[in-house]
């Protein structure tokens, strides 16, 4: 008599992960951002912002204007895009709803650096993040890098755990982000 078969096992995270992955890839597409699209990714980039942080950041805290964040989205798709950093979008009809940025580490070059991974609130938890996040991680392996950094708020326990699920580990580097309520940056790497 054989033994019987194991019983099947329940699908992991990165099964779920790719299985709303596929579902939204059905109806969009991540692509490289127009370098004129400062604008539209710098509102997208304060909207998921403002949500995402609404109980880490104290109310006292002044959110930066959008004219601030699109000088920022002017720069990264300007001269940071000359230096070899890309920017994705993920694109739904004729909306952006997601953006991420790939390029080398600012501080150590030799090392891939994923940025300013944003999703509209509306389209959280439907894998547009994880569309990006392949994206960037697969641009940053293409141009050769073999590890790689991101900066996560101390504090953004979703964002946290959701890196490490994917693999990253916290390397107890930080910086101040907000050092009259004590918040942080924490220092995250990958082995690609």
């Amino acid at each position: 008599m054989s033994d019987p078969a194991p019983a099947p096992r329940p699908p992991g995270p990165s099964a779920l992960r790719s299985a709303a992955a596929r579902s939204w890839a059905m109806r969009a597409t991540v692509q490289l951002a127009g370098r004129d699209q400062a604008r539209v990714l710098a509102a997208l980039h304060l909207d998921a912002s403002i949500a995402g942080y609404a109980d880490i950041f104290p109310e006292d805290a002044p959110p930066p204007t959008l004219d601030e964040v699109v000088e920022q989205w002017r720069y990264w798709l300007g001269p940071d895009w000359d230096a070899g950093r890309r920017a994705f979008v993920a694109r739904e009809e004729s909306a952006t709803v997601g953006v991420v940025l790939a390029g080398e580490d600012p501080t150590e070059p030799s090392l891939g650096h994923v940025a300013r991974l944003y999703v509209a609130p509306q389209r959280w938890g439907q894998g547009i993040g994880t569309a990006l996040y392949d994206a960037a991680v697969d641009r940053l392996r293409t141009v050769g890098f073999t590890e790689a950094t991101l900066w996560v708020l101390e504090r953004n326990t979703r964002a946290r755990s959701w890196y490490e699920r994917l693999g990253w580990k916290c390397s107890d580097e930080r910086k101040p982000v907000w050092p009259s309520a004590g918040i942080d940056d924490l220092r995250y790497r990958l082995l690609l």
